[in-house]
């Protein structure tokens, strides 16, 4: 007897169409879930259809739902129109992420312009006077002075982020409360 060969599984095409659409992967939406999806739609409608929802009715609202239906059913859209708030909250801890680096790696600049000034100083004191010295003293302590204040701005920044951030927050449960 003949044993049969076991095809090895994919498991990379396992919930995909034969076109390699992966149907549902981040859920499955009808009709009725224009409302409950509707910051997600209006977001694609005007980032990807160009489209302004408050220019039109409900009737074509619904019409163009079919399409971001159909896109979000096939998981073919941008990560940002399955879940808006996620997509926004992930894009803010990148960004900050990315500015905490900025601002340390400034910080460490600044320190070590810092340092080498009061080298520049410690040698002056000695004796080590050249004009040529005095003015590349003068310029670095100028550069550690600018590096403080923009690590400054920054922070204050964050700060401010931060507030408007809970701001809205705070605006939006008193809207959504209100609405009751």
């Amino acid at each position: 007897k003949k044993k049969k060969k076991e095809k090895p599984q994919d498991d990379e095409g396992k919930d995909k169409d034969s076109l390699g659409y992966s149907f549902g992967k981040y859920g499955v939406i009808r009709d009725t879930d224009i409302w409950k999806k509707q910051e997600e739609f209006f977001a694609w409608l005007r980032d990807i259809k160009e489209v302004n929802p408050e220019q039109h009715g409900q009737m074509e609202l619904k019409k163009l739902f079919v399409d971001y239906r159909e896109d979000y059913n096939l998981g073919l859209l941008n990560e940002k129109y399955y879940d808006l708030r996620a997509w926004e909250r992930k894009k803010a801890k990148e960004d900050y992420i990315a500015k905490k680096k900025e601002a340390r790696k400034k910080a460490k600049k600044a320190k070590n312009l810092k340092e080498e000034a009061k080298e520049w100083a410690r040698a002056a004191e000695e004796g080590h006077t050249f004009l040529e010295d005095d003015e590349e003293l003068r310029r670095k302590e100028f550069r550690a002075e600018r590096e403080d204040w923009e690590l400054k701005k920054l922070r204050d920044e964050r700060e401010m982020k931060k507030i408007t951030s809970a701001t809205r927050e705070r605006e939006a449960m008193i809207k959504s409360l209100s609405k009751r």
